[in-house]
């Protein structure tokens, strides 16, 4: 799956996220386990998206359907998007 083979760009981002934002609770689909179908982790992830306050697009998120599912349900709600390098390149 795409989180399983991204799972340590996933953790970088969370470790960076959390370093710069005191008091944040990341949620992050890497910690969730192997083996579950492609179905069952976006019945995981997108509510973690409607709980969310912001989330984080990794580079490359254009090219993973989930992501792009995630993508569109965060824009829908008005949920604060950020992408990896927008900034100051540290994420």
């Amino acid at each position: 799956g795409d989180v399983v083979s991204n799972r340590n760009r996933f953790f970088a981002a969370k470790h960076s996220i959390m370093a710069s934002s005191a008091n944040t609770v990341v949620l992050n689909p890497a910690e969730l386990p192997d083996g579950l179908t492609q179905t069952q982790y976006m019945s995981i992830c997108l509510p973690m998206v409607m709980m969310s306050t912001s989330i984080f697009m990794l580079e490359g998120w254009e090219k993973s359907k989930g992501a792009i599912a995630e993508h569109a349900l965060a824009l829908k709600l008005g949920i604060e998007i950020t992408y990896q390098g927008e900034h100051d390149g540290k994420l």
